[in-house]
């Protein structure tokens, strides 16, 4: 797996300062991808990473110290040209004033913390991958975060895509799609987690706390952590290929803390300010029982599809009625 940065190695931002970096120059068949995602040029470096499986699935990775675009729109526009043997592009920002959750809500990225675009091409039929490609990203940060944290600390997903640490937010997950003919042509999957930085964050009811992984897991190399992300994402990734959404969905009911909590859940859509709920419509109130085969929630015997949902006990704690 190579790696090309514009992070000087001999500052604290060098993503893994055991590893040996070196000056890249642009050849070979990571030279366009370079140069698309470092228009204004300036010193690269590289290194390659020791490792058959994380090569043969991702073989390069570009980590930039800041970004001034969207790495979702980035990784799409890459997906057009991308020479035949590359199937798959990560990209990775130190922070960016351009990520974003679903329905452009602001990811609040820091310095410190990883920001993960995976761009993968392959033929992959809708009816077969169903909602997998919703829960891929999602089940690999569940999977990171168990992997790197202390046993007794609790790991656990919120529908859909929020990944908690003892109730507290560490990081999220979205996903896009181009189809054609009944098939996906490629995807691109935004990863979000909070590995050093809490970052500043308002507090809302459905995002009540936020914390970060760092004190339960030491002071470790970012590259470590994103080793670890991009292993979960290609074994989850495995699966689905191998069973579609049927071979993730177990996965998913197990990590999800959801069923059995008293939830209310709202409209969501592009706009909407997370900060005063009371302007949204509720669609739903009560106990979640289950999730079904497709990702709905059942909550009271009915089942909702969309929505942004929130816990009764923190809407009571917010003073919401």
């Amino acid at each position: 797996m190579q790696i090309l940065t514009d992070i000087d190695p001999s500052t604290e931002a060098c993503p893994d300062p055991r590893t040996s970096w070196s000056r890249w120059r642009a050849s070979g068949r990571f030279a366009r991808i370079a140069q698309a995602c470092f228009p204004a040029g300036g010193t690269l470096y590289g290194a390659d990473i020791e490792g058959p499986k994380l090569t043969r699935e991702f073989p390069v990775v570009v980590w930039r110290a800041g970004s001034d675009a969207s790495q979702l729109d980035l990784a799409s526009g890459l997906a057009g040209w991308l020479p035949a043997e590359v199937g798959t592009v990560v990209l990775v920002t130190g922070t960016s004033a351009h990520l974003r959750g679903h329905f452009d809500r602001r990811w609040a990225g820091a310095p410190g913390n990883l920001h993960v675009t995976v761009l993968v091409r392959e033929t992959a039929p809708v009816e077969h991958v169903g909602l997998g490609y919703a829960i891929l990203p999602v089940l690999a940060l569940y999977d990171c975060a168990r992997g790197v944290v202390t046993s007794h600390r609790r790991v656990s997903i919120k529908w859909i895509n929020d990944i908690l640490l003892d109730g507290a937010k560490i990081g999220g997950a979205l996903s896009r799609g181009r189809t054609q003919g009944g098939a996906y042509t490629h995807a691109v999957f935004g990863m979000g987690l909070n590995v050093n930085v809490i970052p500043a964050v308002p507090r809302t009811v459905f995002v009540p706390h936020v914390t970060c992984l760092r004190p339960h897991t030491g002071d470790k190399p970012l590259l470590d952590t994103l080793r670890r992300l991009l292993s979960s994402f290609a074994s989850n990734h495995s699966l689905l290929r191998r069973k579609g959404l049927a071979g993730l969905i177990d996965r998913y009911r197990k990590a999800c803390e959801v069923p059995g909590r008293a939830v209310r859940l709202y409209e969501d859509g592009p706009g909407l300010d997370d900060r005063h709920p009371n302007g949204r419509r509720v669609l739903a109130r009560g106990r979640v029982e289950s999730i079904t085969d497709d990702l709905q929630l059942v909550i009271e015997g009915r089942a909702y599809g969309v929505g942004r949902l929130a816990y009764e006990e923190d809407c009571g704690a917010f003073g919401i009625e």
